[in-house]
């Protein structure tokens, strides 16, 4: 007869990883619980093993959180995590800046106070926030949340959209205008702004207005103008280098563009655009993050090989595309594995991977679990006719 520590050894290990990882997201205190209203819902970048410290309330992850959160409700029928992604979007609304609606990129905790671009609002995370206010309106049949994401979706349309259909990657908010640095992909013009497809999409989806649409398409064309005839996306233009995080972030925008609104010239650049990361995966399943030179650079990064498995999943579902496809998303979840968290204070979340520099943080990374907690899940179980569809709560 087992004892009650061999039992619930042997239910943890039947736990699959996708849903260990959709429970870390719950129970790990990445989202804050604390019932100080700066603070409630917001969802911390990472859990710092060194330090047993989460440094900062972000911005753009508590929007992921959204999505998470409603995709394994969806899978899972458990509301603690309708309430969980209720508590994520009702963060948003308490803590907006009064003026603009939009939400800064980092709510530092006292114990690891620094400055941190203080004054800029990055246009990248605010669609992603918009996207899952839209979402949670939907599922929650609260029409708030909605509200606040066309507000946001506005002030954005009306002071950051380029002429070009571009985005401005930041707003200032020291001289109340639209800047960048490019200095680093984040902080330029750039193709990984297709993601805003997706709040565009559903805000057209769900209001008819047509301002978004039009935005939608005009965007889409110019996200294409940095892909060359190989699929890669250019992320930083002064180096003619890619880093493919943002790659595939405009893999992902394009691919929920071009399916929701069928427009093949972007399905098409998605596709050509998720084979060239995946051409790069390696017989150990490892795709490396960073392309300069005309050559990959050696650094794994754990969110990169999850958006690459969820994207790959989704194209071959669909469109019975390559048929390296399935070898390869094959080694990607193998690799993908090694970096979930095993120790019990933390088991079930994701390690981060490299630094470009090299360095290694120590951090169960909350967007990191996010993407791969899909991703696993997807590759698992993901059916056209399935439910979630694939592209309701993409994260």
């Amino acid at each position: 007869m087992k004892t009650e520590t061999e039992t619930v050894a042997v239910k943890e290990k039947e736990i699959e990883p996708s849903l260990l990882a959709a429970e870390w997201l719950l129970h790990s205190g990445i989202q804050n619980e604390d019932p100080d209203p700066r603070t409630k819902g917001g969802v911390n970048a990472w859990y710092d093993f060194n330090t047993d410290t989460r440094p900062f309330l972000y911005s753009e992850i508590t929007g992921y959180a959204i999505n998470a959160y409603l995709f394994f409700h969806a899978v899972t029928k458990d509301n603690a995590y309708l309430e969980r992604a209720q508590w994520a979007g009702e963060w948003v609304i308490r803590n907006a800046h009064g003026v603009t609606g939009l939400m800064l990129t980092r709510l530092y905790h006292e114990h690891a106070k620094q400055a941190y671009y203080d004054s800029w609002i990055f246009t990248f995370d605010q669609w992603m926030i918009i996207f899952g206010l839209a979402n949670l309106a939907k599922v929650a049949g609260d029409a708030s949340y909605l509200e606040k994401a066309e507000l946001m979706a506005q002030f954005l349309i009306e002071h950051t959209l380029r002429k070009d259909g571009s985005m401005y990657p930041v707003y200032d908010l020291d001289g109340m205008k639209p800047a960048a640095s490019d200095d680093k992909w984040s902080r330029q013009s750039g193709s990984f702004h297709a993601k805003a497809l997706m709040g565009l999409g559903r805000l057209y989806a769900m209001t008819h207005s047509e301002i978004y649409l039009k935005c939608a398409k005009r965007l889409a064309k110019a996200a294409v103008t940095d892909q060359e005839r190989s699929g890669r996306f250019v992320t930083q233009a002064n180096e003619d280098s890619t880093h493919l995080h943002p790659h595939l972030y405009s893999v992902e925008g394009l691919l929920w563009h071009g399916v929701t609104q069928k427009d093949e010239p972007s399905v098409k650049a998605a596709i050509r655009g998720l084979e060239w990361a995946l051409e790069a995966v390696d017989e150990r399943g490892v795709l490396y993050s960073f392309y300069k030179d005309k050559k990959f650079l050696p650094c794994e990064r754990a969110d990169v090989m999850a958006q690459a498995l969820r994207m790959g999943v989704i194209v071959r579902k669909r469109f019975q595309g390559n048929p390296m496809l399935g070898k390869r998303l094959e080694l990607l979840r193998k690799k993908l594995l090694a970096y979930q968290i095993k120790s019990k204070s933390q088991q079930g979340g994701f390690f981060y991977g490299q630094d470009q520099d090299g360095s290694i943080p120590y951090h169960a990374n909350a967007w990191v679990t996010m993407f791969a907690a899909q991703a696993l899940w997807l590759y698992d179980h993901f059916e056209l006719d399935g439910q979630p569809d694939d592209l309701s709560f993409f994260v």
